[in-house]
């Protein structure tokens, strides 16, 4: 709690990372055992998971888009804010699937563009030292591998609901925090650009925006796949709710460093080089899923996520920054995570669940996982037959 404060009130963007990320450490691996609790189908929790990703197709960037227009950011971001806690403890009235498919809806409709937001707040605020943006989006990946654990804890301790109370109060904080960040960097930028904020949203469907949206399509099916089912599959070999908490706490350790260091990463390497990095270690990540036999193997995969979300969240954010159309800054990174946690993440919790259902786990992540190490060398040789042409 103390250490909330403090992040609070001297270093909002770092608090705002840290409270947000650490409230959903805290739900969304439980929501799905909750699923679970209530006797629904895998199939029935890849419908659920897939509400999320597919609301956020109209939420990030609508929300995104009025941000942008009405040039009150900052209201539309605490606005949301209120909107998600509230909604997130009106979850735990629901216990039929159909109830359920309703609340999560109008739960996921708030939430999807929050971090967006967020994001465009803290690039604004850095100015030209956009590379820096992962010092601060790494209390993200603090604040996630703090609460998890200690929510499974509560959790298996006194139910399944503490999930939802850890996740409201940390929620709260994050309010204030949000209240605090800063957007004058947009207006700024508008001023010294020329007069270019009337741009289409067709731009976003050139073929250079289209090429980056597949390959962070497939991204966010492996991503999706990964966070949906794991806990499942760790639930089948009869891991603890500290078990299923510290699975992400793992995963936080590998971010920290990752995010951190971003700066030297775009500095070394090309927005590109990362992506299909981290796509290819997706892949492989899902196929040593399924060969895991036990919590401790689970574990220990979890350590390559950082490979997997940080490296491809700190070269988007990137790439969506310095492309861009002008005014436009809001609605282009609302539409990278509508397309990351929208259009693919619905796809994997949607097909996944199927599988699941069918192929069983360890069939089911070792089939996706080949194919999206596939997909991303087709990737590859696209992106190399491109820049081969413009060479010549």
């Amino acid at each position: 709690m103390l250490l909330c404060l403090w992040l609070l009130f001297m270093f909002p963007a770092k608090a705002f990372y840290f409270l947000y990320f650490g409230a959903f450490a805290a739900l969304i691996p439980f929501l799905v055992l909750y699923y679970e609790q209530l006797g629904f189908t895998g199939q029935q929790i890849g419908i659920l998971s897939a509400i999320s990703p597919l609301m956020m197709l109209i939420s990030a960037p609508l929300w995104g888009m009025i941000a942008d227009v009405t040039k009150r950011h900052k209201l539309v971001l605490t606005s949301l804010i209120a909107l998600a806690i509230i909604s997130g403890l009106i979850l735990m009235v629901g216990t039929t699937f159909p109830t359920l498919v309703v609340l999560f809806s109008a739960f996921a409709f708030f939430v999807s563009p929050i971090v967006a937001l967020g994001d465009t707040a803290v690039m604004s605020f850095l100015g030209d030292q956009k590379s820096d943006y992962g010092r601060l989006r790494v209390w993200g990946a603090v604040g996630w591998g703090l609460s998890a654990p200690i929510a499974g804890i509560f959790t298996e301790r006194f139910g399944i609901t503490w999930a939802f109370y850890i996740y409201a109060v940390l929620m709260v904080f994050c309010l204030m925090s949000g209240s605090r960040l800063s957007f004058d960097g947009l207006a700024e930028k508008k001023k010294q650009s020329d007069g270019g904020g009337g741009s289409s949203l067709l731009e976003f469907l050139r073929p250079d925006w289209l090429f980056f949206f597949s390959a962070v399509f497939v991204a966010g099916i492996g991503l999706s796949i990964s966070g949906s089912f794991v806990y499942l599959r760790l639930s089948e070999l009869l891991a603890t709710g500290l078990i299923v908490g510290l699975a992400l706490t793992m995963a936080t350790l590998s971010e920290l460093p990752l995010t951190f260091y971003g700066k030297q990463l775009l500095n070394r390497f090309s927005t590109w080089q990362l992506v299909f990095a981290a796509l290819i270690i997706v892949g492989i990540r899902l196929v040593f899923y399924g060969f895991a036999t036990s919590p401790t193997q689970i574990l220990l995969i979890q350590l390559s996520h950082g490979f997997c979300f940080s490296i491809l969240w700190i070269a988007g954010i990137a790439y969506v920054d310095d492309h861009a159309p002008e005014g436009k800054s809001a609605t282009a990174q609302g539409l990278f995570g509508a397309v990351l946690f929208g259009l693919g993440s619905a796809a994997g919790g949607l097909f996944g669940g199927y599988y699941y259902d069918s192929l069983g786990a360890e069939l089911m992540f070792i089939v996706f996982g080949l194919g999206i190490v596939i997909a991303s060398f087709l990737l590859i040789m696209i992106q190399s037959f491109k820049n081969s042409r413009t060479i010549a």
